[in-house]
């Protein structure tokens, strides 16, 4: 008989079974108080680790051997490897690759609580090959651990760890700068149109002295371009009249643009610069003193021009600065302008705790300042809803229309420039404008730009219709020039003068009068002269005009950024300069206002025939899935209002084919018919999918036999088991099955290893059907005898749990891989039509996703060739596009059998006689009957054309057999 404390007993985990079992299996020194240390002595259905004092006390002189300590967790074991004194992992034998966590055997490749190594859980996600990775949905990439955008995520655009420099944006998979006219130059978003350092391109540096204006590098005005230097010529010793004329040691001084001994009159030397100290910038009140900050120099003191205001040595308009609003120092939060000299939110925005927001899409403050959208919600267009609807697109958790949104235009972030607006997903100027260098110019009227970007008009002439006019002067070629003081066009156009004289009131001279300045050959009038106002080679901008020596824009207009604009129509410059229409806005009276047909809604000209967010009137929202028509909201064509929502009877599962047809549990809606969706087959009432469902494996009514599941419709017995004689057996311990199928062991035997032997070895059970099994691995004994796992489990210490590759589902072992209903994750269900495919849920090949179903754009009337592509009434969609059937015409939109059809019969619009037929595309009355004035008649009985077309009976007489009675 065995000794109790050495017996040949089965390890069975207390909190499994609740047995007693002996320690050991080999016993040593007579087995006696000692055991050897490859399995644990479990005393009186004791746990693996008992506590120290109570053990002591309740069995004294049982705990002979040293007390185990806790195992290394990341151990695995089964490999019969020899066991360590205090080495928990041999303990117990885990198979298939198992590891031994605490009591149990686990798989590190796919445990959530034990992913890698024991006790490291997954919070949130999947243990995939033993890293905890989050399941992330269609679209998304997996970078760094999280789910990602690469769409829209900065840090990883377009690919993981792509990140956007500084100040861009990520949009479609791209970095970008957030405006349109901005360009990335070394890393740093910069506006190409107006920085000197990058005017144009980038690297593109203007000259000492020059701005950049309109992408283009200018000279301010009173001065010229010397080699790409702006030079004064009235007063520069280096570039004294023109540019490369530098005066002599003899006549060092440069005055009025020619070189003199010593300056006289009012001027002043400054560097052999004869200057006037009362109105030079460079030399204000004494030699070089220079006025800053844009400031001009009056009577010898630097002050700011009419209109702005000295703030911290820099000139300034307060009512539109932003860093300076209505005062200096007054700065208007980043989401604020200035306007009229007051911080306050853009057009269409409000103001909610402090911050502008937009009512319409802001999660926090939706519809009003006190609604906030819950986490999984969003704001569209003014209320809470779980996704965005169809056109809007999720930018953050803002719902937007990126097809006509300015700051997010066609993709989140893009942002359109002050004077543009979106259209079509595009940034586009409005009245007519076109964009140059990331501006918005009146082709027709601006003389930088006129009839196309970069063609300026010479300073003679002004922008009409496109096209450069001379305002003084004569068009000799594309230049306006003075027949009266042109050298090269002296009185006539070509005709120049010889060297050595001047052009003066139109014939060529030894010298200019006493009234006129000589400049390069010309006898010019400088209080007049626009190219040479107040001196020689002093010329006005384009359009400005010479009054008394001073370049000064024509009346009625202003110079605005180098240029004389009307400021009561110029929609950049409108009612005051830097104050462009905004919204679809043009200028008139010196105000933004809507074309005709739009309203203003919240600062954007917005029209109401059309728009669903404000038809007929501003804010006045159309209910979801309706459009606007002609300032009515209604359904659109196709759709049908059922509860007060539009919906697609031919795709929706609610109302199928009509309102209130529901499809059954697991069907789908197609083209008005329910059915089962692509990838399921219909078996009975019920959409199945053949390649998992155990009850119909490869076919309706297949069912697997017992412990069987289906994978990719073949039924298949868990792993180590056999299909024999229509269930799943485990070969080396099944008693009738034993080593092979049909194999018993007979009465007196059981099943071991293969092998049929007298009785079940220590550790293991015989159950009834002579099977000798380990209740704490056996999937058909698991726990106890006849207690049989289900597909996709095993038995791991006497509980049946999932095996490898399937997650643990509420009470279902689901494949994430392949489960529609749990793709990826548990609960993550795949929309209608879509498949499992490696854990993600898409539509088949050559199908695509359209407002949650899975289509046939080839073939879908409704989505030909595209989403939301409806045919006509009566085309079909053949190969994505949509056409009429063989033997029908496209008549005015819609499809005919001209051959049957009496208003297109034979032809298009070709409509028979009221009463006629069509057969075989021509018109023919019924027979009995002849056609009379348009109409099929009965001759025989028509008192008006009784026996024939036009014979009319008189009033009261019948028509019988032809004949008036």
């Amino acid at each position: 008989m065995m000794r109790r404390d050495c017996a040949w007993g089965v390890l069975i985990v207390g909190i499994v079974l609740g047995l007693v079992s002996g320690c050991g299996r080999t016993p040593v020194d007579g087995c006696g108080t000692h055991c050897e240390p490859e399995t644990l002595h479990l005393i009186d259905g004791g746990s693996a680790f008992p506590d120290e004092e109570s053990d002591v006390a309740q069995n004294p002189g049982e705990r002979q051997m040293p007390r185990p300590t806790r195992p290394d967790f990341g151990a695995r074991t089964g490999d019969g490897a020899p066991a360590q004194p205090g080495d928990m992992g041999q303990l117990v034998t885990c198979v298939d690759d198992l590891a031994a966590c605490g009591n149990q055997c686990v798989d590190l490749g796919n445990s959530a609580e034990h992913c890698g190594q024991c006790g490291v859980a997954c919070n949130s996600g999947v243990c995939s090959n033993g890293v905890c990775a989050p399941v992330c949905f269609a679209g998304q990439l997996q970078c760094d651990g999280a789910c990602v955008d690469a769409a829209t995520d900065r840090r990883h655009c377009g690919e993981c760890g792509n990140a956007c420099p500084e100040g861009q944006v990520c949009a479609a998979g791209g970095c970008h700068c957030p405006l349109v006219q901005q360009a990335s130059c070394d890393g740093s978003c910069v506006d190409t149109t107006t920085d000197p350092f990058n005017c144009g391109s980038c690297g593109a540096r203007c000259g000492p002295g020059q701005t950049c204006i309109g992408g283009e590098c200018q000279c301010p005005s009173g001065t010229t371009d010397c080699d790409g230097a702006c030079r004064v010529l009235d007063s520069d010793p280096n570039d004294c009249g023109t540019c490369g004329n530098s005066c002599s040691d003899t006549t060092p001084y440069c005055q009025a643009g020619g070189c003199v001994a010593s300056c006289s009159g009012t001027t002043t030397a400054c560097d052999f610069s004869c200057v006037d100290l009362a109105e030079d910038r460079n030399h204000c009140g004494g030699c070089d003193q220079r006025c800053s900050g844009g400031m001009a120099c009056f009577d010898g003191k630097c002050a700011c021009p009419a209109g702005t205001t000295e703030c911290n040595g820099l000139c300034v308009d307060s009512s539109s600065d932003a860093q300076n609003c209505g005062s200096c120092g007054v700065r208007c939060d980043a989401a604020e302008v200035c306007l009229n000299g007051e911080c306050a939110c853009r057009p269409g925005e409000s103001r909610c705790d402090g911050q502008c927001v937009s009512l319409g899409n802001d999660a926090e403050h939706c519809g009003s300042c006190a609604t906030a959208c819950a986490d999984a919600e969003v704001c569209n267009r003014g209320q809470c809803e779980k996704e965005c609807q169809v056109p809007l697109t999720a930018c953050g958790d803002e719902c937007l229309d990126v097809a006509s949104s300015s700051g997010n235009c066609g993709a989140c972030g893009l942002q359109c420039s002050a004077d543009q607006h979106c259209a079509n997903s595009s940034c586009q100027c409005g009245d007519g404008r076109e964009q140059c260098d990331g501006l918005c110019q009146d082709l027709d009227r601006n003389p930088l730009h006129c009839g196309d970007c970069g063609n300026a008009c010479g300073p003679r002439a002004v922008c009409v219709d496109s096209g450069c006019e001379c305002t003084s002067g004569t068009a000799c070629g594309a230049d306006c020039v003075d027949l009266q003081s042109n050298p090269n066009h002296c009185g006539a156009c070509g005709t120049a003068c010889p060297v050595g004289t001047v052009c003066a009131l139109g014939a060529c001279v030894d010298q200019c009068p006493a009234a006129l300045a000589e400049c390069d050959g010309a006898c010019v009038d400088t209080s007049a002269d626009p190219e040479h106002c107040g001196a020689c080679a002093m010329p006005c901008a384009s359009g400005e005009q010479c009054v008394t020596g001073i370049c000064q824009c024509p009346s009625g207009t202003e110079s605005c950024g180098g240029r004389c604009v009307d400021t009561a129509s110029d929609p950049s410059n409108c009612g005051q300069c830097g104050n462009p229409c905004q919204g679809g806005k043009s200028c008139a009276g010196s105000l933004c206002v809507c074309p005709a047909g739009s309203f203003d809604c919240g600062g954007t000209c917005t029209p109401i025939a059309s728009d669903p967010n404000n038809c007929g009137g501003c804010g006045q929202r159309c209910a979801p899935g309706e459009v606007c028509s002609a300032g009515v909201c209604a359904c659109p064509s196709g759709s049908f209002n059922c509860d007060g929502e539009c919906v697609d009877v031919g795709w929706d599962d609610d109302n199928c084919g009509g309102c209130g047809i529901a499809c059954g549990e697991g069907q789908s809606c197609i083209n008005g018919e329910c059915g089962c969706p692509s990838g399921s087959t219909e078996c009975g009432t019920s959409c199945v999918d053949v390649l998992t469902d155990t009850d119909n494996c490869g076919s309706c009514g297949r069912a697997c036999g017992p412990g069987q599941y289906c994978i990719s419709g073949a039924c298949q017995c868990p792993t180590r088991s056999t299909y024999c004689d229509g269930k799943c057996v485990d070969l080396r311990t099944d008693h009738d099955n034993c080593g092979g199928c049909g194999n018993d062991c007979g009465p007196d035997l059981v099943c071991f290893r293969n092998n049929c032997q007298e009785q079940c070895d220590d550790g293991l059970t015989q159950c009834p059907d002579g099977d000798c099994v380990n209740f704490l691995f056996n999937p058909a004994n698991c726990g106890g005898c006849g207690n049989i796992c289900g597909p996709g489990q095993s038995c791991q210490w006497g509980v049946c749990r999932c095996t490898r590759a399937y997650l643990a589902c509420g009470d279902t072992c689901a494949d994430p891989l392949n489960d529609p209903k749990n793709c990826g994750s548990c609960g993550n269900v795949c929309a209608v039509g879509q498949s499992c495919v490696g854990g993600m849920c898409a539509c088949l090949t050559g199908e695509m996703a359209c407002n949650g179903h899975c289509i046939d754009p080839l073939a879908d009337p409704r989505n030909c060739g595209s989403c939301g592509n409806v045919c006509a009434a009566g085309e079909s969609c053949i190969d994505g596009q949509c056409a009429c059937d063989p033997g029908e015409v496209d008549c005015g939109g819609a499809c005919i059998d001209t051959d049957t059809d009496a208003q297109h019969c034979g032809q298009c619009a070709n409509a028979c006689d009221v009463g006629a037929v069509c057969q075989q595309g021509a018109c023919q009355c019924p027979s009995g009957m002849n056609s009379c004035d348009g109409v099929c008649v009965n001759v025989l009985i028509d008192p008006l054309n009784c026996g024939g077309c036009g014979k009319r009976c008189p009033s009261g007489v019948e028509c019988s057999n032809g004949t008036c009675l």
